[in-house]
């Protein structure tokens, strides 16, 4: 279990121009990344890694109105 620390998850999700999502009890945090941005060029940067504890796709799953 990682512990997520709200302040740095807010930091980057602003640094990103990402949506942060986390759990009230602060064990997991996701970012929804702007368009153009991938997972991929968040972790390649040294200056993020000091935000993350652990990273992990997830993939995107839409409801649609039918």
């Amino acid at each position: 279990m990682f512990d997520t620390n709200k302040r740095d998850a807010q930091k980057l999700a602003d640094k990103l121009g990402a949506k942060l999502r986390i759990t009230e009890n602060g064990e997991f945090a996701t970012l929804a990344l702007p368009e153009g941005v991938t997972i991929r060029d968040v972790y390649e940067d040294d200056a993020n890694k000091k935000y993350l504890s652990q990273m992990t796709p997830d993939y995107s799953s839409y409801i649609l109105d039918v």
